[in-house]
């Protein structure tokens, strides 16, 4: 009879074991689930503020569009595509061969005034202003091939520095000619009708260069 409940007793002590083993992995595996959980929501969070703050920066580039001025001129076009303002907005410019462009001329002392000074744009705003004017090697008027990065600052503070974009015409391609403008004559009724034509082409242009 003691022998029987030996054995009895030695096989509840057993199972008893065996179930406190089977209840200690279960509760090391939900723990290391519940810890992988965490791990995962903490980085998909993060994932997500990222994203939102991508979203939601600002994004200012920089780009060189024929002038409307006329041939052989061009202007640059500093825009702010993102969604929230771009503060301390400021340009580094050198030439194509990374030395300092000097402010020699109009063009390139007032392009020169705005890019040392910290602007504020706004989302969806944009600046326009000359960068070159009809200029040749022997009497240059404006900036040569050169290198522009943008600087600025979002509302939190950070900082952002894009990478530098060469501003060469002689990459671009052909482009469009900016019209003549009206013809003039002592015939006022002679010229009316090529006039308006002329002048609804200017609207048509202005309001293009405007959206550009």
């Amino acid at each position: 009879m003691n022998t029987f409940t030996d054995w009895i007793s030695a096989w509840s002590a057993a199972i008893t074991a065996g179930l406190t083993f089977g209840v200690l992995v279960a509760a090391l595996w939900a723990a290391s689930a519940a810890r992988d959980t965490l791990a995962q929501m903490r980085a998909d969070s993060a994932a997500q503020t990222q994203d939102s703050a991508r979203a939601n920066r600002p994004y200012v580039h920089a780009r060189m569009v024929p002038s409307i001025a006329g041939l052989d001129t061009w202007d640059l076009v500093i825009e702010n595509s993102g969604r929230t303002a771009a503060y301390e907005l400021t340009l580094g410019i050198k030439t194509a061969e990374g030395a300092r462009v000097e402010p020699v001329d109009i063009v390139t002392g007032g392009v020169r005034k705005f890019a040392e000074t910290g602007h504020t744009l706004h989302p969806g705003a944009s600046v326009r202003m000359y960068w070159t004017v009809g200029a040749t090697e022997a009497d240059p008027t404006g900036f040569p091939p050169s290198l522009v990065t943008v600087h600025y600052v979002d509302s939190e503070g950070v900082r952002y520095t894009e990478r530098p974009v060469l501003l060469d015409p002689n990459t671009v391609g052909v482009t469009p000619v900016p019209g003549t403008g009206p013809v003039r004559g002592n015939d006022r009724d002679a010229h009316l009708e090529r006039n308006t034509l002329n002048a609804l082409r200017a609207i048509a242009r202005n309001v293009g260069e405007g959206n550009r």
